[in-house]
This record gives structure tokens, C-alpha cells and sequence, in this order.
């Protein structure tokens, strides 16, 4: 099973990881998925990605239909530090094969709540510092640690 890279894009990635490109003479142009049925390994490694020869078109409500136990659900829950926020994601596969990009849902607050102590903890000096008071608050009690272990 191979998923192309992009749309309309001869670049795929096959299940189990590896990529693939499919040859130009396929017929097979238009489907996002499709089963490579003759894969060229290419020669010596010197090119990553296999030549797939021989391919069929596959559309992903026959992977639903036929086989349902091959599909699974992956969540992912995490600290994105560029937008400063806790994300969610979820990702259905195909026997390892992304049969999606990663859809954003709302975290659960108990799954939010650890990765932001963590992060507010990684952060705290430059957190407590970036307001006046609190870092004054801040100097005297590290003032008041060293005076009074």
C-alpha cells in the first residue's frame, strides 16, 4: 500500500515507511492511494526511493469496508512551544500508512495539565522575570534562602 506525498505527485511513501516514486508510465493518476504491485529496489541504494512499475488505484472507503481491523487511531497529546499551547492530534493508519494528515481536537484538561507544569517549570525564571514584581519577589526570596537555609 502506498500514499502519494502530495496530490497528484508521482512521490509516495509506502507502508512501513519506505518511499517510492511511481513511473511515469502508470495509469495510475489521480488516486491518493494505490497498491504497488511491481516495486523496483533501486540499484546499488543509490536512490532512496523504489520505482513502482505496476500499480493499482485503491480508494480508502475500500480499506474502511474490507478491512477495518488493519485501520487504527493514533492520539497524540503535546507542548507546542512556538504557540506557547498544549495540542491534541489524532491520525488514522493503514497497517502503518498515514491514511490522513493528524487532525487538531481539544486536549482533555488532564492531559493539558502535566504538559503545562512542565512547561510553566522549564520557563519559571524566565516567567518570574519578565514582570517587575514578581521578579523583585523573586530576588528577595532567593535573598532570603541564602540568609536563612
Amino acid at each position: 500500500m502506498a500514499r502519494r506525498r502530495a496530490p497528484g505527485s508521482p512521490r509516495s511513501l509506502l507502508a512501513g515507511g519506505r518511499g517510492a516514486v511511481l513511473a511515469a508510465e502508470s495509469v495510475v493518476r489521480d488516486e491518493e492511494f494505490f497498491l504497488a504491485i511491481e516495486l523496483e529496489d533501486s540499484a546499488g541504494g543509490a536512490k532512496p526511493d523504489g520505482l513502482v512499475r505496476i500499480a493499482s488505484a485503491v480508494r480508502r472507503s475500500w480499506l474502511e469496508e474490507d478491512f477495518p481491523a488493519a485501520i487504527s487511531s493514533t492520539r497524540r497529546v503535546f507542548f507546542d512551544p512556538e504557540a506557547e499551547k498544549v495540542r491534541a492530534t489524532v491520525a488514522s493508519t493503514f497497517l502503518g500508512l498515514a491514511l490522513e494528515e493528524p487532525r487538531e481536537l481539544q486536549p482533555a484538561p488532564e492531559d493539558a495539565e502535566p504538559l503545562l507544569l512542565e512547561a510553566a517549570r522549564e520557563r519559571a525564571e524566565e516567567i518570574f522575570f519578565s514582570s517587575e514584581a514578581a521578579r523583585g519577589w523573586l530576588l528577595r526570596a532567593r535573598s532570603l534562602r541564602e540568609w536563612m537555609p
